[in-house]
């Protein structure tokens, strides 16, 4: 997500090859409302699906990592 902030982590937790993601606070005042997503089986491909609030909307964020 290029938000312009450096630095900003987010933590999801994996259960077998599903993403999941709880409220978090960011710095910046980002707020990171849910997400999901899934890994593939040879974690060549991630695909994950979260919603960012920047302090005036909602961000829709859709995202997929390959290697």
């Amino acid at each position: 997500h290029n938000d312009g902030y450096d630095n900003i982590f987010v933590s999801f937790t994996l259960n077998g090859n599903k993403l999941t993601l709880s409220n978090q606070n960011l710095n910046q005042g980002l707020i990171v409302k849910s997400g999901d997503g899934n890994v593939s089986q040879d974690f060549k491909e991630v695909k994950l699906n979260y919603i960012i609030f920047d302090g005036k909307s909602d961000i829709p964020i859709y995202v997929v990592y390959t290697r």
